[in-house]
């Protein structure tokens, strides 16, 4: 898994979608964003779903599957509850980039795919980063 560290005030990040299930994790602009960007370098990217943990979609590229995900690295207090802060300040965000295959290991004849994957994994989340870094409104922290 690859991991891209951003600020930016460029996308809304109060709760929403499911409130009770996901926690209202933030970041469906976010994604939505970045799979409209990975489309249209050629991608084929499915819609962006919400998890516990933020907003992703899945990418199926060259017989791999990938997983775009952003979740918002919110501040927390002394107990560990999130703080809120208004829009208009720079919020962190974790942009992940994952190579998935849950049955492959049980697969040994195809077990040369996780070198394939991986390296599909890192030409995406090249991309990923180029389209990161050609937006003013987003400062690239870390990438992990």
């Amino acid at each position: 898994m690859q991991n891209i560290l951003v600020q930016t005030t460029k996308f809304p990040h109060v709760p929403e979608g499911d409130l009770e299930r996901n926690n209202g994790s933030p970041g469906s602009a976010f994604a939505i964003w970045l799979s409209q960007k990975l489309s249209a370098m050629g991608l084929s990217c499915d819609e962006v779903c919400q998890e516990d943990y933020g907003w992703g979609f899945w990418i199926k590229s060259k017989e791999h599957t990938i997983w775009i995900c952003v979740s918002y690295a919110a501040d927390e207090d002394e107990d560990g509850k999130a703080i809120s802060k208004p829009d208009s300040e720079p919020a962190d965000w974790f942009v992940s980039v994952n190579f998935e295959d849950p049955m492959l290991l049980l697969k040994p004849w195809q077990w040369g795919r996780f070198k394939t994957g991986g390296e599909e994994q890192r030409r995406i989340a090249s991309l990923l980063l180029d389209a990161l870094q050609a937006e003013p409104e987003i400062t690239v922290v870390r990438i992990e």
